[in-house]
């Protein structure tokens, strides 16, 4: 390949030079459509942030959401919102999923603070792109990013405190879309079933809010697979009066397997026993009035007649606490909490 030069002869054109110029080419091509995209995408994230921020805090209004297979839903809850967001546009819906990430990734850690999340989330975009026009380096961009978020949870975590018991209704409350009546209800339940205790509110045939206390147990353990999920929009695992096949094998924690057992009424297949799949009968499943899984934890209630099976465990349990606290406070740990999960009782707000 050849070019002119300003004395009009042609000069052969180097392979460096050729590909330098095609880079270059390239590179303003990629300049251009990123100039072109990057509006777009943060629309889908300004539509978010907009859209879930004024659900914000104890002064957080509600957002009108469209059902089209039933009725209009009125909600207050970040997490709900974001779920309906759905733009038309491929780049604006990129800037929505961007944020959404955000927001789902701390309402799996925390169970809540997605809108902060959300809100930050926007902010940190916003004032990162205005930066990169600038020329800052988008890599040292990212680290300072890091850097700064551990020195602020850093600085929160020493400003932090726990609720007292008199501030759980507030705190409810706001979770619960500044409805003081269910705030209320949330801190009785909690005072019923203690700080350990498990509290879930589910959609009730009643005409006023109901609380039930109902026994089970909680464990940080969900499903293998989510071709087990049988409520795809919620992506769990529900069953209702169901029975429990309890086996030892592939299990990394044997003993959470036998404090099923006892809540459940069933008996654990291993072959220490001398029990198989095949030999074991109707006898050895365990019963519960509902489970409930998801990919990071299992819920398991049960109609309360093995009470006292569960609290002689629970005896066996507090023996062992002793012993271990005199060699080991690790082992005792972990035995203490094998009693909370066991001892643990459910506030089921209706």
């Amino acid at each position: 390949m050849e070019k002119e030069t300003n004395g009009g002869n042609m000069k052969p054109i180097g392979e460096s030079e050729g590909r330098q110029r095609s880079l270059t080419s390239n590179d303003a091509a990629a300049e251009r459509q990123w100039c072109f995209e990057r509006p777009l995408m943060l629309a889908g994230v300004d539509l978010v942030a907009e859209l879930v921020g004024v659900t914000l805090g104890p002064k957080g209004r509600n957002v009108v959401l469209q059902n089209k297979y039933g009725p209009t839903n009125i909600v207050n809850d970040g997490e709900t919102i974001l779920k309906e967001i759905e733009p038309e546009d491929p780049l604006e819906n990129v800037g929505v999923k961007l944020v959404r990430q955000a927001g789902a990734k701390t309402n799996d850690i925390a169970g809540d603070g997605s809108t902060t999340s959300i809100v930050l989330a926007q902010g940190l975009i916003f004032e990162g792109v205005k930066v990169i026009a600038a020329g800052m380096n988008p890599i040292q961009l990212s680290q300072g990013i890091e850097k700064t978020a551990k020195a602020l949870v850093s600085e929160l975590k020493q400003m932090s405190r726990e609720v007292e018991d008199h501030e759980l209704a507030d705190v409810a409350a706001v979770s619960a879309g500044n409805d003081y009546a269910v705030g209320n209800m949330i801190s009785d339940a909690l005072r019923q079933v203690g700080m350990k205790g498990v509290v879930t509110i589910e959609k009730g045939n009643y005409a006023e809010n109901a609380l039930q206390i109902v026994d089970g147990m909680q464990f940080d353990r969900g499903y293998l697979s989510p071709y087990f999920v049988t409520d795809r929009r919620k992506m769990i695992v529900e069953f209702h009066n169901c029975q429990l096949l309890l086996v030892d094998r592939k299990i990394t924690n044997p003993k959470v397997v036998d404090d099923i057992a006892i809540l459940t009424g069933g008996t654990v297949i291993r072959d220490d026993m001398g029990l198989t799949p095949e030999k074991a009968g109707k006898e050895v499943l365990g019963t519960a009035t509902k489970v409930v899984i998801t990919k990071d934890s299992t819920l398991i209630v049960t109609d309360g007649n093995t009470q006292a099976a569960v609290k002689k465990r629970a005896f066996q349990i507090q023996k062992l606490v002793e012993e271990h606290r005199i060699f080991s406070e690790m082992l005792s740990m972990q035995a203490m909490e094998e009693e909370d999960k066991i001892l643990s009782r459910l506030s089921v707000l209706y």
